[in-house]
């Protein structure tokens, strides 16, 4: 399905690589003596990287920032400097940290948001209004922290595949006869427009339900479907559950269902066309 939704992007690879660092802010600001203060201070290079990236590009997940504070001045993400950064920012009062409910796998993920006094310095740095943050923007339109954690992953390397992300926010696409498709993302590339369920389970809530979802987003997305899972177990599942739903009307031989997972991404296995959708099925021509 085409279209011309036009909901901005949270992220930008580029400045959440590469933001400028401990630039003092224009002279037709009046700096507060805080300021000045923090901008002598022997921690301000790395604490103005992390608030520019933050107010920059909305990032909220730990684990990028880290990644991106260990990138740019080449130290160690497992190394205490990292963590002091961090930890120095919230003790000042410029950031929040956040636990969130994860998988239950490792230590529960924590996002990262501008506090006020954050925003305050992201302003003077940047002379412009801090972006929203990734992950309480999304937050409400999606059923549990993990979810959110999910979709950002999933964005985030869609991004790197060149994909323009149009929405991460399950907006409603009206259909016909009242009904409403949800994807989890919008992205778009080379001037096509997919849509992207992002699913960490099977088998949950209403059957009926779940072959509706399914039915409605083949529908909507004109016989194409994407879907990025959690594991390679929960994709395995899907297959199954996506081709009992499309099993009416001919859906399953005209359907274009593509998917893939985490676990794969995270070992850099690839599909033979050298994308990430490692498990692709075709739509059959129907005579």
């Amino acid at each position: 399905m085409h279209g011309n939704h036009q909901l901005p992007t949270i992220q930008n690879e580029k400045l959440k690589n590469n933001p400028p660092i401990g630039e003092m802010p224009s002279n037709n600001l009046c700096v507060p003596s805080w300021f000045n203060a923090w901008a002598a201070s022997t921690g301000f290079e790395r604490q103005s990287f992390v608030i520019r990236l933050i107010g920059d590009t909305g990032i909220a997940r730990r684990p990028e920032i880290v990644k991106a504070i260990a990138n740019k001045f080449s130290i160690d993400s497992t190394s205490g400097a990292v963590s002091n950064v961090i930890s120095r920012l919230k003790e000042m009062g410029f950031i929040t940290i956040e636990d969130t409910a994860g998988t239950g796998n490792g230590a529960p993920p924590q996002v990262l948001a501008l506090d006020r006094l954050g925003e305050t310095a992201s302003i003077f740095l940047t002379q412009k209004l801090p972006a929203e943050n990734e992950y309480h923007s999304v937050r409400s339109a999606h059923s549990t922290d993990a979810h959110t954690l999910l979709v950002l992953k999933a964005a985030t390397i869609l991004e790197a595949e060149g994909f323009e992300i149009v929405s991460k926010r399950e907006i409603n696409l009206p259909m016909s006869n009242g009904r409403i498709s949800s994807p989890d993302i919008l992205a778009r590339k080379n001037g096509r427009e997919i849509h992207v369920e992002v699913e960490r389970d099977v088998n949950k809530g209403d059957s009926d339900a779940r072959a509706r979802k399914w039915q409605n987003a083949f529908d909507a997305g004109q016989g194409w479907l994407y879907v990025f899972c959690e594991t390679e177990e929960v994709q395995k599942k899907l297959i199954q559950e996506i081709n009992r739903a499309l099993a009416s009307e001919s859906r399953l031989q005209r359907a274009n269902t593509l998917m893939t997972n985490l676990e794969v991404i995270k070992a850099s296995k690839r599909h033979a066309d050298g994308s990430i959708w490692v498990s692709q099925k075709h739509s059959i021509n129907l005579k």
